[in-house]
């Protein structure tokens, strides 16, 4: 039992040792394969900006002299880099084409002397018809308006003649039968027609019944005296006869009085009758004041009309008057408007007064023999002219004016200008001596763009123009808390910037480093270092400047040994 628990004990040992070895072997392997990084630490400090520039030495004031264009050159007495004093000969211009040139340009001067005169002619003669056209609009305008006020006038004669006319036949009038008058006419005509209607009814009637009447008398007649005729026939002893006669005869009375008062009652009726008859009335006719009313109706339209076509005549009169006034007005104001402008004169006494001080200026160059002397002292700087070559429109030579300080000139782009500005202390490096200098002019060059021009004025007795040198100046920043190295520095596809700080995490396999990405605010930063804005950055935060191989965010990583 004791042998098998130390082979198994052995065995054992073994196996851990072997697992332990294959542990190692692979780790190295892992790790020989990881990019390998060197780390900085961030630091509190300044950074230095040093701003440097070639540049020439130039003249402090420039001096040109001009001559005419168009004068041929006979001879060039300097060259670039001579010194003149006063009174020096510089060039001289050819005489023989001097004096050909003066005649053509007082052949010129001559002729604008005869343009000048015919110009200041008709000037005049436009300026008598100007005067003729004035006093013509101002007689037109006040005839203009003469007439305007006559048609006017004719106009308001013919307004008021018509509304007399309407008013005089309003106050004539016309007698017309009121509607009421009318209506009440008719109806009593109608009603003297139904009164007449009624009573020949009435008088037809009481005529009809005094028929009747009649009628039953001359029955009742008959029948008496057929009974009375009987009873003498029977000698009167017949009493029923007698009776009957009896009551016939009363019968015959009552009979004759009812015709009575029949022949009463017709005889009135028939009085009535007569009396209505007598009185006749005549149907109302209206037609003949209707006519008359009708022709007054229609005579005061007309007369209307005459009064409307009357003002409309008076209104087209003063619209008119106006028209014609305006046009009288436009027409004196088109006869003292402005003449057209014409340059012409004052071009052509410009040009002469140009001419005659060019002429004045060739009999002085003729006058020196044609030579062109120095006005003060200097030192040639361009030469421009050539002899037997016509004098151009620029300078035929520059000189500086060697009474004003040289100037160092240099060119710097637009990042070097953020460390630039005027009055700052700088240093001229020339013939590899060194001057303390001060920036006394800086601005943008019009002919580049982002570039800007440095002028420094040199110390007497400093430099040659033309010279070469290089001027430079150092200026320090302020305090930032966290410097990097500018190889820690990266940008991303869209430019802003970040850096990589090393990170450590634990594993199964222990402890790892990786490379984390952060984003920093880029504050300043020189040719070594960059001073960066971020919270997640202390002093203690290792930051990535380089590695053996290419990494990316959260690549596992490994210390340089």
């Amino acid at each position: 039992m004791d042998d098998n628990r130390k082979k198994i004990g052995i065995a054992l040992g073994i196996f851990m040792a072997g697992m332990l070895l294959l542990t190692l072997v692979s780790r190295g392997i892992y790790a020989a394969g990881l990019p390998q990084v060197s780390v900085e630490l961030p630091k509190k400090a300044s950074l230095v900006h040093q701003v440097k520039a070639a540049g020439n030495v130039i003249q402090g004031r420039e001096l040109a002299v001009n001559v005419p264009e168009d004068l041929r050159v006979y001879e060039v007495f300097v060259r670039p880099g001579d010194r003149v004093e006063e009174g020096d000969e510089l060039f001289a211009l050819d005489t023989a084409y001097l004096q050909e040139t003066i005649g053509q340009k007082e052949a010129e001067i001559e002729k604008l002397r005869l343009q000048i005169a015919t110009l200041n002619y008709n000037l005049e003669l436009e300026g008598s018809q100007k005067n003729r056209e004035m006093e013509r609009a101002n007689e037109d305008g006040l005839r203009a308006a003469e007439e305007a006020e006559r048609l006017l006038e004719r106009a308001r004669e013919d307004e008021a003649l018509a509304r007399g006319k309407l008013e005089a036949h309003l106050k004539d009038g016309v007698e017309r039968t009121s509607d009421e008058d009318r209506k009440r006419q008719e109806e009593d005509y109608h009603a003297w027609e139904d009164r007449v209607s009624e009573a020949a009814g009435s008088s037809a009637q009481t005529q009809e019944n005094v028929k009747r009447q009649q009628e039953a008398v001359s029955s009742l007649e008959k029948e008496v005296d057929w009974l009375r005729s009987r009873i003498s026939a029977v000698s009167g002893n017949d009493i029923g006869i007698a009776e009957e006669l009896g009551q016939k005869e009363a019968e015959l009375d009552e009979a004759r009085k009812e015709l009575e008062k029949a022949r009463s009652v017709s005889n009135e009726a028939a009085g009535e009758l007569t009396d209505l008859q007598r009185g006749t009335h005549i149907l109302p006719d209206f037609t003949a004041e209707d006519a008359d009313l009708e022709a007054w109706e229609a005579e005061l339209e007309a007369l209307q009309e005459q009064v409307r076509q009357a003002e409309r005549a008076l209104e087209d009169a003063q619209t008119r008057k106006e028209e014609l006034l305006q046009e009288a007005r436009r027409g004196q104001e088109d006869s003292t408007a402005p003449e057209r402008t014409d340059a012409s004169l004052g071009l052509c006494q410009m040009d002469y007064a140009k001419q005659e001080a060019q002429l004045k200026a060739l009999y002085g160059y003729l006058e020196s023999g044609g030579k062109i002397l120095a006005k003060m002292p200097g030192e040639i700087t361009q030469v421009r002219v050539q002899p037997g070559e016509k004098t151009g429109s620029g300078a035929a030579l520059l000189y500086a004016d060697l009474s004003e300080p040289l100037q160092f000139m240099a060119q710097i782009d637009k990042e070097q200008k953020k460390y630039m500005e005027q009055g700052r202390e700088a240093t001229v490096r020339l013939n590899d001596k060194n001057y303390d200098m001060t920036v006394d002019y800086l601005s943008a060059d019009e002919n580049t763009t982002g570039s800007y021009t440095v002028r420094i004025n040199l110390s007497e007795g400093v430099g040659k123009i033309g010279q070469s040198g290089e001027f430079s100046l150092s200026v320090q920043s302020e305090v930032y808390m966290q410097c990097i190295p500018l190889d820690a520095l990266r940008q991303d596809e869209m430019g802003r910037p970040y850096v990589y700080v090393l990170t450590e995490h634990s594993t199964v396999l222990g402890k790892e480093l990786t490379a984390q990405r952060m984003m920093v605010e880029l504050l300043d930063q020189n040719e070594k270092m960059a001073a960066v804005s971020s919270g997640g950055i202390d002093a203690d935060t290792r930051l990535i400047v380089s590695a053996t191989k290419e990494f990316e965010d959260g690549d596992v990583v490994r210390l340089r040994d």
